[in-house]
């Protein structure tokens, strides 16, 4: 897997909510393991109301 900002490598997932996951990871740098909290895209399409009035 390849590393996160150059930095970190993503081991396992330890829990997901409705914005963001949370994953272990590793950091190569300082040789110890951190959490990292990833994101979640979420894809809004944006309607035209002016097409419904």
């Amino acid at each position: 897997m390849p590393l996160i900002g150059g930095r970190y490598r993503l081991i396992a997932e330890v829990g997901t909510g409705g914005m963001a996951s949370v994953w272990r990871a590793v950091d190569v740098r300082l040789e110890r393991t951190v959490a990292i909290t990833v994101a979640t895209v979420i894809a809004v399409l944006a309607t035209d109301r002016a097409d419904t009035a």
